[in-house]
């Protein structure tokens, strides 16, 4: 299914108009309140970009808080180790409007949690330190102002131990649709559009927005997979035996 068929009610943000007063006001007053949808992990700093009128090169919050300017409708979310960069498609000419990106951070054991459900995952070690990161998207809730949206999460080289290639890194996504912090979809899969890059980094796209975790998608070894189909092979024909045994013992 195609981004443009999607029809399902995205988190956005708020269509704001006003005047270049209006706009220095909100500069001055940077503690924007912003209305989160699902929890919000804790250790996260977050970047605020400009959006439409509000965005662009040299725009209104180039340079401040980690955000790069690129345009109207391409923004970067950068932090020290890695970037969140966001470009819509088919942005709405009126629009105004302000996103912010926060760095959740997870551990192995919340990560597990809350990608059980869709199988077998570890999350990418995207500081030196082995953090793994959610990038959590949050704004003021209205109509969506685009037709779409394509992000990349590219982060800095450092000494790690995973291993990944362009077959098993994925986007998880969690929607935000239904309540709690689970996991709602591999992005890679459900929407066949991912672009990994292995400088490293992933390219993908939707509509609507909440957050999202790079991943490796991990299988069970070699070794591990042979076990499994020896072990299954000997159940199979020991059924069998007895099934064939069962059959010839004569009725009294």
């Amino acid at each position: 299914m195609s981004n443009a068929e999607m029809t399902r009610e995205p988190l956005t943000s708020k269509l704001l108009t006003g005047s270049a007063v209006r706009k220095l006001l909100l500069a001055a007053g940077l503690a924007i309140v912003l209305v989160p949808f699902g929890s919000v992990a804790m250790e996260a700093s977050s970047v605020q970009c400009g959006f439409g009128s509000y965005g662009g090169e040299g725009g209104f919050f180039e340079g401040s808080q980690g955000c790069t300017g690129y345009g109207a409708a391409h923004q970067r979310f950068q932090w020290e180790d890695y970037y969140f960069d966001l470009t819509f498609t088919g942005l709405n000419p009126n629009a105004a409007f302000y996103l912010n990106v926060s760095d959740n951070s997870m551990d192995s054991e919340e990560f597990a949690a809350r990608s059980a459900g869709l199988g077998s995952y570890e999350c990418v070690q995207l500081t030196a330190t082995g953090g793994c990161i959610d990038f959590y998207l949050s704004g003021y809730p209205s109509e969506r102002q685009w037709t779409g949206y394509t992000f990349e999460i590219h982060w800095d080289q450092f000494e790690s131990t995973q291993v990944f290639d362009e077959d098993t890194l994925r986007v998880l996504h969690n929607k935000g649709l239904v309540p709690g912090d689970a996991f709602d979809e591999d992005m890679c899969l459900t929407y066949d559009n991912c672009v990994v890059d292995l400088d490293p980094g992933i390219r993908s796209g939707d509509l609507d927005f909440q957050s999202f975790t790079p991943a490796i998608a991990t299988v069970p070894e070699p070794g591990t997979l042979m076990l499994l189909g020896t072990g299954l092979s000997g159940l199979l024909f020991g059924k069998r035996r007895r099934r064939q045994k069962s059959g010839a013992n004569p009725t009294a």
